[in-house]
């Protein structure tokens, strides 16, 4: 009996050994080679975002055919690092929004801000942009990255960037694919109120346990991402409902039904929440002595087919109605506003380019930033007008 329990024990410490070195040797590949797109984790959990890149973190992302690595910077952003104080005569500009913001597609240099600063100091202007993207962004935390952290730097022009397809959704917690974010809300007086009771959750208590061991091993944070894709994967078919197409639940029962004859009251209620919330960072930069501009990303109906596709679920479809709709709010509240959508159209048409595969490619990038690059050229002129 002593010796098959001695016997056995060996055998599982054998086992284990085996394990360990197949493991250690599976982590040493996923490392160096990234198969799978694997990759250590470079963000952390946070109690008032939901998350964040994580300060000084190695990155590495290939995303749509695009590739991107580098350092988050110190103060958690994918960009070069920065310094508190402005140089002098420099003109700052933050860039605020989600993944099309921090546009892990492409490397740091080739992303619309990137462009946009260059372009600008070739002219002979001392103009610095700052990116302060993060993937899956709300209105909601875009206003508290500007109220926590953007002001900090004194910018003189705040840039949001409105992505239509997730800023509406994610702004309703019943909307959402992901609840482990904060939720805005406002009672009767006006008042503005942020939730943040994800933080009791039992996701973020996992989230933040597990994220030590994504940041420490590929392996681990590969898993978790599979994890997450399968899980979102199932949250979306569950609320597709008995939709047949993507197309047909974008525009019967998502977000495009707004540019429709025929939105669905629950989306209607999370847009007004997302120009509510616009009016508040609007108020709260204005407050901290800098401008405000609202640009508004194009959505996947550069090309006629895709129209067309979204038209025949619904004959009223209107592929402008976010830029018409956001720049009559924009001139009716005093906001600068820089419309995508038509511009990046006649470009597709005229050069035959695939320009938005999904997010921007780096043709993309550059046409966003001679766009950006030109509203805040006027936005500036303008600014030193009314300064004299």
């Amino acid at each position: 009996m002593r010796f098959s329990m001695r016997s056995f024990l060996k055998n599982v410490l054998a086992m284990a050994i085996g394990i360990g070195i197949t493991l250690l040797a599976l982590e040493g590949v996923l490392r160096t080679t990234h198969l799978l797109d694997a990759h250590t984790g470079y963000s952390e959990p946070h109690p008032l975002y939901g998350w964040k890149l994580a300060a000084g973190r190695d990155y590495w992302a290939e995303l749509e055919g695009g590739h991107a690595e580098g350092v988050i910077n110190s103060y958690g952003w994918r960009d070069r690092e920065w310094q508190k104080e402005k140089g002098d005569g420099v003109y700052r500009v933050a860039i605020v929004g989600d993944s099309f913001v921090e546009a892990l597609q492409v490397e740091e240099e080739e992303t619309f801000t990137r462009m946009a600063e260059q372009l600008l100091n070739d002219e002979g202007q001392k103009v610095e942009l700052m990116n302060f993207g993060r993937s899956g962004a709300t209105t909601t935390e875009e206003f508290l990255f500007i109220r926590e952290e953007v002001m900090d730097f004194k910018p003189d022009l705040v840039v949001v960037v409105f992505f239509p397809y997730n800023d509406i959704r994610d702004m309703d917690p019943d909307l959402t694919h992901d609840n482990i974010r904060p939720f805005a809300t406002f009672d009767a007086n006006g008042n503005l109120s942020i939730d943040t009771s994800f933080t009791e959750t039992r996701s973020y208590a996992l989230k933040s346990a597990i994220n030590p061991m994504k940041q420490s091993s590929a392996f681990v944070s590969l898993m978790a991402t599979q994890y997450n894709q399968l899980k979102g994967a199932f949250s979306k078919k569950a609320k597709s409902g008995d939709v047949s197409s993507q197309e047909e639940l974008l525009v019967k029962k998502g977000f495009l039904s707004l540019a429709t004859d025929s939105p669905v009251p629950d989306f209607e209620r999370a847009y007004a929440l997302n120009k509510r919330m616009l009016l508040e960072i609007k108020m709260l930069v204005e407050k901290g002595g800098a401008k405000f501009m609202l640009m508004n990303l194009p959505f996947a109906t550069l090309k006629p087919e895709i129209e067309e596709d979204y038209k025949r679920v619904d004959d009223t479809f209107d592929r402008t109605y976010f830029d018409k709709d956001l720049g009559k709010f924009a001139q009716e509240e005093g906001i600068d506003f820089l419309p995508l959508e038509d511009s990046f159209r006649d470009f597709w048409q005229a050069n035959d380019l695939d320009i938005l595969p999904g997010h921007f490619n780096p043709t993309g990038h550059q046409l966003a930033g001679k766009l950006l690059a030109e509203a805040i050229k006027s936005v500036k002129v303008r600014s030193t007008v009314e300064d004299r």
